[in-house]
């Protein structure tokens, strides 16, 4: 099965704010554009819903705190530990690292 990453890169993203800053390579917002068409064509639901989900627990994962030692922060890492233990509880074929 081939994927015209190419071709929507020449044909449907023509724009220079398509292109990092060497004027090459794609940017992040080209990337992410042919990753969701990409994704759209190949992912059924359940594996977009279940994308979504660790994207989200990875942001909150690498997330800087203002203050570590605060509460809301204890908080809000505890409840990262519980969806992380979630995603692995539903899916024991994934590795922690």
């Amino acid at each position: 099965v081939y994927f015209p990453s190419n071709e929507i890169m020449i044909d449907e993203l023509r724009d220079y704010r398509f292109y990092a800053t060497d004027m090459l390579h794609p940017s992040q917002l080209a990337i992410d554009y042919i990753w969701e068409k990409f994704s759209n064509s190949f992912f059924f639901e359940q594996t977009k819903s279940l994308n979504k989900r660790i994207i989200q627990i990875n942001k909150e994962k690498y997330h800087k705190p203002f203050n570590p030692n605060s509460k809301e922060y204890l908080e809000f890492s505890e409840k990262l530990i519980e969806k992380e233990n979630q995603l692995y509880k539903e899916f024991p074929s994934f590795r922690r690292d």
